[in-house]
């Protein structure tokens, strides 16, 4: 910014550094992580809620750490309930 006159928006989404807090987008990138793992949803689903901790891990890996963690942990536990 102090070398450019380049709006701060502007240069954080050139970079990708925008967190993703459409829900839309973050409950397709969960349906992905609930079917790419079905082994660790069904332990969850048996009483192991430690895995969320996992599948959170899984959910920002895909969304490579853009997903707003708080809006991604909420729609994660409804969807595996």
């Amino acid at each position: 910014m102090l070398k450019s006159d380049e709006d701060p928006l502007k240069i954080a989404e050139t970079n990708g550094w925008i967190q993703t807090s459409d829900e839309g987008e973050i409950k397709k990138m969960i349906e992905e992580v609930i079917s790419e793992n079905p082994n660790e949803v069904e332990r969850y689903r048996a009483g192991e809620t430690k895995l969320t901790g996992f599948l959170m891990g899984q959910l920002m890996k895909k969304s490579k750490g853009k997903a707003d963690p708080k809006s991604a942990g909420k729609l994660l536990t409804e969807m595996l309930s």
